[in-house]
Formats: structure tokens, C-alpha cells, sequence
């Protein structure tokens, strides 16, 4: 299985305001389910045909910065990892799901 790690935001979807990419991962492949805004939004409206089941309890990483956890209703979570941008709006990096 391929590592997956932490990625930089992704514009593959043709979006040019740095509106970072869900990840979901499942077993060996990973699929592009939508996109964030930004991680205090409603995620519900970013998420192609996966409705968020409840929001559980931040975390930190390493740097100290805050991570934000949904969980959804097929069994995964994802974190999307808050960081502060240059214009002083809060992004997100995208993480591996796990079941």
C-alpha cells in the first residue's frame, strides 16, 4: 500500500482559491470525494453524496496546530488540518481517512 501523508492543498478540480481537496482513503486507493472551503464551514455542502454523521473533538500535530475530525456516515474519518495562510485565513491539508 502506498504511503499517504500530509498534502498540500490541490486545484486539480479547477478551483483557483486554494480550496483544498477531501481525501477519502480506502484500503490501497484514494478517492477524491469534494472540496472545503474552509475547515469552520458547513462540511455537508462540500461533500459529493457523503452527509457528515458528527463532528468529533479536535487534536493537535506536531506544530501544535489544530486538526478538525468528521466522521462520516459510512464508518470513516477524516481530519483536515487547520493552518494559517499568508492573508490570514484559516486552509486545510488534507489527511487519510481511516475506518
Amino acid at each position: 500500500m502506498p504511503a499517504f501523508g500530509w498534502t498540500p492543498s490541490s486545484s486539480s478540480w479547477g478551483a483557483t482559491d486554494g480550496t483544498p481537496m477531501i481525501h477519502i482513503m480506502r484500503k490501497d486507493r484514494v478517492r477524491e470525494i469534494g472540496y472545503l472551503r474552509n475547515v469552520q464551514t458547513d462540511l455537508r455542502l462540500n461533500i459529493a453524496e457523503m452527509d457528515l454523521e458528527e463532528g468529533l473533538p479536535g487534536q493537535q500535530d506536531r506544530q501544535g496546530r489544530g486538526a478538525v475530525r468528521r466522521k462520516l456516515k459510512n464508518g470513516f474519518v477524516m481530519t483536515i488540518l487547520e493552518f494559517e495562510t499568508m492573508n490570514g485565513q484559516m486552509q486545510g491539508l488534507r489527511r487519510n481517512a481511516k475506518p
